[in-house]
């Protein structure tokens, strides 16, 4: 949630460029009250058609389209006063923040309302109004009331008013992140996605602006384009979404079906993920490695309870038929076809290469091998010697490190080897540890409370 730190700064500087928008309307003639009550109508329908672009921040689509389009068109000379457009993405944001409280006390009763969250959702309209400012301000300034594409500096301007809206949308996140977890490191890497995302509704503002200025009522040729435009983004994101889950529950039935290994797959995932990002990989790359290591095991999920379950050493029959969970794996990638672009079961498949060659399935050997299976590779080795079995005490973790180090070359990539081993210096490894076993902890008092 945003800090409220932040969102009151938000609120202060809203509050005030609203006041100098007021005066601007209030000083205005009847054609500027139409003018409002029409960019109003105009951005309800795309604030209604959000589509939520990332996992990590609250960041959507169609908002940028309105705020964009707005900045366009109030900044030729069709508006009576630019700013009339911040009072309209106010009031529509507004609206749509209000529409959804009655929905939510409705179904719920206004005593199960999270108070928090309502007033976070309620600083948005002042965020709009802040980063409507942030788009429409450069381009006026630069295309000094020419109309849209009328004038030699205008393609100037739009890129403008394209830059001070990313920079300013950005500064206020990365504010928000640094007062909540006094670290911003992740949010370039996630806004490398997202502005690529944000930049593309650029030139559906500029249609839209186009035929708001030459024959106004053929803006509603738009409504088809844009209900596709979401119903495609907001398939986009439910692929996305099932995938995770899929992958979630891949995760949880295998746990299920192997009880001495509870907890292995999780604890290798957030291993492999905290080695892929301390080796520099993207956020992207770092996702899907920790995801492939949920599934690592996933084709135990086939092998006989006689074999899987067997608390002592498996004989030469037993352990061929154990190897076979690396193929297993590949299959779902065959039975998941709409998700196998999100699921990594290839990565997943082959955590039991080998450096030099001598691994399982297809005995790839060094770079041939891809680096997240690499990775997973060393953190399902580690995890597997430091953990507990019913049949068998863990290793310490300096003996650990010793046969990391005395497999670098040979199973393990040297590479990933040194990164692991220079991750638990800094003290990365133990922090990932030990937030599982809280996690676990309250997991089973909330299982515990709620009763059988």
């Amino acid at each position: 949630m945003r800090e409220k730190s932040v969102s009151l700064g938000l609120i202060v500087v809203a509050i005030a460029l609203l006041g100098y928008s007021a005066t601007r309307i209030a000083l205005g003639s009847s054609e500027t009250w139409i003018f409002l009550a029409s960019f109003t109508a105009l951005s309800l329908p795309l604030l209604f058609t959000r589509v939520r672009l990332a996992f990590e921040l609250k960041a959507y689509a169609m908002d940028d389209v309105a705020i964009y389009a707005m900045a366009f068109i109030t900044g030729s000379t069709l508006a009576p006063h630019w700013s009339t457009g911040a009072v309209a993405m106010f009031l529509a944001s507004l609206i749509y923040e209000a529409f959804y409280l009655v929905l939510a006390i409705r179904a719920r009763g206004w005593k199960n309302i999270n108070k928090a969250m309502v007033f976070f959702h309620f600083t948005n309209p002042f965020a709009k109004v802040v980063f409507y400012f942030a788009a429409a301000a450069p381009y006026v300034w630069i295309n000094h009331g020419a109309p849209f594409l009328g004038s030699s500096q205008n393609a100037l301007a739009l890129g403008a008013c394209l830059l001070s809206y990313m920079f300013v949308t950005m500064t206020v996140d990365m504010a928000d992140t640094w007062v909540r977890t006094r670290s911003v490191e992740n949010l370039f890497d996630i806004y490398g996605t997202l502005l690529l995302h944000i930049a593309m509704m650029a030139p559906l503002s500029i249609v839209l602006a186009l035929l708001w200025e030459y024959q106004r009522f053929t803006v509603l040729l738009l409504v088809v384009p844009i209900a596709i435009l979401h119903a495609s983004m907001q398939a986009v994101r439910s692929t996305l979404e099932e995938a995770q889950a899929t992958i979630t529950a891949m995760a949880s039935a295998l746990e299920e079906r192997d009880r001495y290994t509870a907890g292995h797959s999780e604890r290798v995932a957030r291993y492999a993920g905290a080695v892929a990002h301390f080796m520099g990989m993207s956020r992207d790359d770092v996702l899907k490695v920790e995801n492939a290591g949920r599934i690592h095991d996933l084709g135990k999920i086939d092998i006989p309870d006689a074999i899987l379950r067997k608390p002592c050493g498996l004989d030469d029959d037993e352990y061929a038929v154990m190897k076979t969970h690396t193929e297993r794996t590949l299959l779902y990638h065959h039975k998941y076809r709409r998700l196998g672009a999100q699921i990594p079961f290839g990565i997943a498949a082959m955590h039991h290469e080998r450096f030099d060659g001598k691994g399982y399935v297809y005995g790839l050997s060094g770079d041939d091998i891809p680096l997240g299976a690499r990775i997973i590779s060393v953190a399902d080795t580690w995890d597997a010697m430091t953990s507990d079995r019913p049949y068998r005490n863990g290793l310490g973790d300096e003996e650990g490190l010793k046969r990391l180090e005395a497999a670098s070359g040979t199973q393990f990539d040297p590479l990933v080897v040194e990164a692991f081993l220079a991750a638990y210096a800094a003290g990365i490894i133990s922090r990932v540890l030990e937030q599982w076993k809280a996690e676990e902890s309250d997991r089973r008092a909330k299982e515990k409370a709620q009763g059988p």
